[in-house]
């Protein structure tokens, strides 16, 4: 990230442009490039992962901010899945939030059993969600 010092005088006009090009930003003032930054990435998806006690069940958090669809493909090493559930927690849009009036923006869902469990899966993170998939495994 710079930026360059500028005097702006009354009554003067100014040609200012912004050019965005993926996380790049680039400011110029009559064609004079004044400041230039690159804008931090955010991954799609977040995920954390523990066994229970037991080290029967492997608990697994994956939350996607983002307004689109992600596949998580999921590679399990020295654990064997058998089968597993689902519960989600998600809104409409990234803004959704539950509030005294409107306490059923944002709920979370029944556990419902979780398809297609193996050694390899893809799951389908939708958008704006929190996802807490518990899936049994032997070792």
């Amino acid at each position: 990230y710079y930026r360059r010092p500028f005097n702006v005088k009354t009554g003067d006009n100014y040609q200012i442009r912004l050019l965005v090009n993926g996380n790049n930003i680039t400011g110029t003032i009559n064609g004079e490039e004044m400041l230039h930054a690159t804008l931090p990435t955010y991954r799609a998806v977040y995920a954390a992962a523990a066994l229970n006690e037991k080290g029967d069940t492997l608990i697994l958090k994956i939350v996607n901010p983002d307004e689109k669809l992600n596949d998580v493909h999921l590679l399990f090493k020295n654990l064997h899945p058998t089968a597993g559930t689902l519960q989600q927690l998600k809104g409409e849009k990234a803004s959704d939030e539950n509030t005294l009036t409107n306490q059923q923006l944002v709920l979370p869902t029944n556990e419902t059993p979780l398809s297609g469990v193996g050694e390899q899966m893809t799951f389908k993170a939708v958008p704006f969600s929190l996802n807490i998939l518990k899936i049994k495994v032997s070792h």
